[in-house]
Parts: C-alpha cells; sequence; structure tokens
C-alpha cells in the first residue's frame, strides 16, 4: 500500500507539468526620441523672417505708391501752373508751355538789357555834353571850369542842359577814384561827376565820369578834357 502511494506519487511527480510564467515579448519597439527646443525655437525665427521680410515688402510697395501718387500731384500742379492758353482757345502742352515760359523768360532779359543800354547810352551822352561844356568854357575863359557852380551858371557861348546835373567828381592819380562815388544808379540817369585837373584854381583840364547800368557801376570809360591825361592827378572841385 505504501509501495502504491509512493509509486503514484513519484509518478504525479514525474508526470507533473512545469509551471511556466508568462514573459511578454517585445517586438517591433520604435523608440521616439524626444523632440528638442532648438528645433522649436528655428521653426520661430523662420516664422519671424517671413513675416519681416512680407511687411518689409509691403512697406517697400506701399511707399513705391506714395512717392508715384506725389510725383503725379506735382506734375499736375505744375501742368496748371504753366497751362497758357493759345489764340486759338487751345491749351499748349507741357512741352509747349514750359518752352513759351523760356522763350518769354529770355525776352524779359534781352527787354532788360536793352533797357540798361539804353540808360547807359542817355548817361554817356549826358557826359559827351558836359565835355563839350568844358571846352567851350575853357575857349571862352581861358580855363576849365573851377566849380560845380560854372556849369549851372553857363558860360558866354553856351548854356548846360538844366537836365544835366554835375556832381563833384572824386581825387585821384594814375586812373584811382579816391573816396565814396556820389554817382550810383538812383541819380546816373542824369548826373555825371567832374574833377579839376591837378587844381581847380584856373585848371587846365579835367576827368568826367558816368554811370554804367550794364555794369550797375561807375563806368570804366572815363572822358578827359584839356591837358589830363589817364595818368594824370584829380583834385574835387567845390
Amino acid at each position: 500500500m505504501d509501495q502504491d502511494n509512493i509509486q503514484t506519487e513519484q509518478e504525479q511527480v514525474q508526470y507533473q507539468p512545469s509551471v511556466v510564467q508568462d514573459v511578454p515579448i517585445v517586438q517591433n519597439i520604435e523608440i521616439k526620441p524626444k523632440k528638442s527646443h532648438s528645433n522649436m525655437f528655428w521653426c520661430l525665427f523662420m516664422a519671424i523672417v517671413i513675416f519681416v521680410g512680407v511687411n518689409a515688402y509691403l512697406l517697400r510697395d506701399k511707399q513705391a505708391k506714395l512717392q508715384n501718387d506725389e510725383a503725379i500731384a506735382r506734375i499736375k500742379d505744375l501742368e496748371a501752373e504753366l497751362r497758357i492758353y493759345s489764340p486759338h482757345n487751345g491749351v499748349f502742352t507741357l512741352e509747349e508751355s514750359l518752352a513759351s515760359r523760356s522763350t518769354s523768360s529770355n525776352s524779359t532779359n534781352s527787354s532788360t538789357n536793352t533797357s540798361k543800354e539804353k540808360q547807359t547810352t542817355s548817361a554817356l551822352k549826358n557826359a559827351q555834353s558836359v565835355q563839350n561844356f568844358a571846352e567851350i568854357y575853357n575857349a571862352d575863359n581861358g580855363y576849365y571850369p573851377e566849380d560845380i557852380f560854372a556849369f549851372k551858371e553857363g558860360t558866354v557861348s553856351m548854356e548846360l542842359e538844366s537836365t544835366i546835373t554835375v556832381l563833384p567828381g572824386l581825387p585821384g592819380e594814375a586812373g584811382k577814384f579816391i573816396g565814396n562815388e556820389l554817382l550810383n544808379a538812383a541819380n546816373g540817369k542824369t548826373s555825371v561827376s567832374y574833377a579839376c585837373l591837378i587844381t581847380c584854381n584856373k585848371s587846365s583840364g579835367g576827368r568826367i565820369a558816368y554811370w554804367d547800368y550794364s555794369t550797375n557801376a561807375r563806368s570804366k570809360t572815363i572822358i578827359y578834357v584839356g591837358a589830363a591825361t589817364s595818368t594824370s592827378t584829380f583834385v574835387s572841385p567845390k
């Protein structure tokens, strides 16, 4: 009995299946890397670059349009300013208006120059009248005018035109003029200046100056009477 039990227990021990714990088999495990912060910063940086670039382009385009609008406005203003109506009730183009204005400007300059030339010519004629008077005065008296009053008083053979005023000329020698010139653009149309040669006491000559409106200064052309020359010494009469 005991032997049978022992045998049975041995057989149970012999045929008892082994208990094996189930161990999970891991197959094809995908290991995902952790996202890096640098990638996020890079994406953000690129987004900022694109944003800035687009805005810069839009701003540049807006500025270009603004400048274009301003240019168009200026052109329209210029066209309005230069618009000139033709005799046949038409309107000149901008080019024609500019050409017309240029012609008008040239015409105005030419007219101004002609006017200055006429004024200078008139002043020269006044100086020549004074020259003629001084020579006749010398012929009548044996010497040239000693003072400004002599031109107002006249001489036996001649009287100076009342429209001409003789001013005391500046002293100086060798073509120089010393002092403040009394001649100017305001009085030069009717006035000339006269200075005596060496002395005004029974002077043997003199020099006459007039105003040049082309240069707006005393004329470089000086008229001499009697023994006076460009190298002589002159004194101012009273």
